[in-house]
């Protein structure tokens, strides 16, 4: 999956891989907020972020199942932190909902540092509102200046919790890329 803006000077876009074998079973783009053609068109830059969800179903045996969102964004600098968490609550809350057999994992570039004390209110609208906390922080995502990229989990959710009795497993980390002043978020789940 990827979305880019027709704009060339723009500064947005996204990206998901998924390995070839997992691409059709058992993984599948659920909802995402740009044209059918993936490209963002006549958004101003203070209104601009772009929103993907995914849904990553795992099966171990026919009755027993979890599913995985991921939720992959990009938020334009100029967008309003508190517009931002409004949207992005009401697109999470459209196809999400907390149980036992749901995991939900957010990650991208939020053009936040949520290290810093000024943004420490919007970590917390995170925990609160989707009991989310961050994989990785206080590593230095753009331009090694601040953490502008980011991955939350659902750390205490039945799936991760339990990751071991499933042999299962997440990881994710920001590694530095050849084509952005930020770094890309690799993560992998494993079952």
């Amino acid at each position: 999956y990827y979305s880019y803006a027709t704009d060339l000077n723009a500064s947005n876009g996204q990206i998901c891989y998924v390995r070839k074998e997992l691409s059709h079973s058992c993984f599948r783009l659920l909802a995402h907020n740009a044209s059918l053609q993936y490209e963002y068109t006549g958004m101003t830059q203070n209104k601009c972020v772009e929103l993907s969800l995914f849904e990553f179903v795992c099966r171990k045996h026919d009755l027993d199942f979890k599913k995985i969102y991921l939720h992959n964004l990009y938020k334009h600098p100029k967008y309003e932190n508190e517009m931002f968490l409004v949207d992005l609550n009401k697109f999470i809350s459209k196809y999400y909902t907390n149980s036992t057999n749901c995991s939900l994992i957010v990650m991208g570039d939020f053009n936040i540092d949520f290290n810093q004390a000024s943004n420490k209110k919007y970590l917390h609208f995170f925990k609160q509102q989707f009991n989310l906390e961050p994989y990785f922080d206080k590593c230095k995502t753009h331009k090694n200046i601040s953490q502008l990229d980011w991955c939350f989990y659902n750390k205490h959710n039945h799936i991760f919790a339990t990751a071991a009795n499933l042999n299962a497993g997440f990881h994710s980390q920001p590694y530095t890329t050849w084509f952005s002043d930020h770094s890309a978020i690799f993560s992998e789940i494993t079952f």
